[in-house]
């Protein structure tokens, strides 16, 4: 784990002014938004969305592209210290505004609700790392934003009825869309770990082991020849 001191220095080069801004207006628009509900268009006409499902999409983009910054170039062929401290920061900030919107939807709604927004922090933050990682850090809030409307737009069918992968309106128990986050956990985990070097490294040994097979082959192949020559 790196010091403390040199975390504080990661953070203070990651926009943590703007950061502290974003907090304090995340707490205002849960506290604004936990009881609203709004129409969305669907694709059966319009569904009902709680205002609040908006909060985990705004907090996983504020969070994760905030690591990009002036050293975004020197930390994709930094140092361990300087990979651990994007890990730790990672971790932590994105543990920190799940706790800050859990609790404050807690102390204005009931446990369920801080529950499922919670629940929609993890699902989005697996996709923003994904979305940083292929594209740039700054860039990390496309994929979330890209899947906002879909969501929402096919969420229901005829009847009105949410259909089990739309985890806006599904209840804080629910196993599939549990399920959802932890899979996008894993998969944003992946992506933060496969750094362009790493991908370097394994196709460099990809690369080897390949002509590792094809100089067998080509032994092998060689050999047989030299034995049907001798036989005939």
């Amino acid at each position: 784990m790196p010091s403390g001191s040199t975390v504080a220095r990661y953070i203070r080069a990651h926009h943590w002014r703007g950061l502290a801004i974003a907090a304090a207006a995340l707490v205002a628009d849960v506290a604004l938004s936990v009881h609203t509900d709004v129409s969305s268009p669907a694709v059966n006409g319009y569904i009902t969305v709680p205002l609040a499902a908006q909060v985990p999409l705004i907090t996983v983009c504020l969070v994760i592209s905030s690591i990009d910054g002036p050293m975004a170039s020197l930390e994709q062929a930094g140092s361990t210290t300087l990979r651990r401290c994007q890990l730790w920061y990672l971790v932590c900030a994105s543990c920190a505004a799940a706790l800050l919107v859990g609790a404050t939807a807690a102390l204005l709604a009931p446990l369920g609700t801080a529950l499922v927004l919670v629940r929609g922090v993890a699902i989005w933050a697996g996709m923003a790392l994904l979305s940083g990682r292929v594209l740039r850090w700054s860039l990390a809030w496309v994929l979330p934003l890209a899947s906002f409307f879909p969501l929402n737009y096919f969420g229901a069918d005829a009847a009105g009825r949410f259909y089990w992968w739309y985890w806006a309106r599904q209840p804080a128990g629910q196993v599939p869309c549990l399920l959802i986050a932890v899979g996008s956990i894993a998969v944003g985990t992946c992506a933060v770990a496969l750094t362009p070097w790493r991908l370097a490294s394994h196709r460099a040994a990809a690369v080897r082991m390949f002509n590792r097979l094809r100089g067998r082959r080509h032994t092998v192949f060689s050999d047989s020849s030299q034995d049907i020559h001798a036989r005939t």
